[in-house]
């Protein structure tokens, strides 16, 4: 009998919610909504669906693993007074991460999700989101919005990219380009957390910036 390792994911916004005109709110209901549904779609196959779909991609992780990974989504938390500020070093994420920890919960994967007006290190220039544990043994992971700051690095192919080939971008299905970047930057992350969640697992090339599963 196959074996199924479940991932509880923990998720923290790091929002302003002082007032529903704040334009944050729109992207919290929106942030809401994508932990989830976008789990679901991770582990959920129907029979009528068409093909090729979301959570037939996902089965190939078992490749990787040797057995089904289900992904389900566990506790939120809406980080809204920007406790540690506007601009987030990346000790820094490893400190909202760590909010979510509870012990015993060795399967977990505590995600951060950043909206469009939190500068994060790196992001924009060299990272749309990353993954990484912390020193207890805990894998986090994080994806930033990159609808005001880069759509053209990080919200391909709902927007028109920077580099390379200049297609016309695709409709964006939620009609929110950030949100929908995040949607596939957070598949993408959490692959390579499942893979290779303390960076000794599946990737090709150097350790510390490999090629991990569903990268080019």
């Amino acid at each position: 009998m196959a074996y199924i390792y479940r991932f509880a994911i923990w998720v923290f916004f790091l929002l302003s919610l002082s007032t529903f005109l704040c334009p944050s709110a729109a992207t919290t209901r929106k942030l809401t909504a994508l932990v989830k549904q976008q789990p679901l779609s991770l582990s959920s196959v129907h029979r009528r669906s068409p093909q090729p779909t979301v959570a037939s991609w996902w089965h190939t992780i078992a490749g990787y693993t040797g057995k089904p990974c289900t992904v389900a989504v566990g506790n939120q938390i809406l980080q809204e007074s920007y406790s540690l500020g506007k601009t987030l070093t990346n000790q820094k994420l490893a400190v909202l991460a760590a909010k979510g920890w509870k012990g015993g919960k060795t399967a977990a994967v505590n995600v951060v999700l950043t909206d469009d007006d939190v500068a994060v290190e790196g992001f924009c220039m060299s990272r749309c989101g990353n993954h990484a544990s912390s020193r207890g043994g805990s894998a986090y992971a994080w994806v930033g919005n990159p609808g005001k700051q880069c759509p053209g690095q990080c919200a391909w192919p709902f927007h028109q990219p920077i580099y390379g080939p200049q297609t016309p971008p695709l409709v964006s299905p939620n009609g929110d380009v950030g949100i929908d970047g995040m949607v596939i930057n957070l598949a993408t992350v959490l692959a390579g957390t499942v893979t290779n969640p303390f960076n000794n697992g599946y990737f090709q090339g150097p350790s510390g910036a490999g090629l991990e599963a569903v990268s080019a």
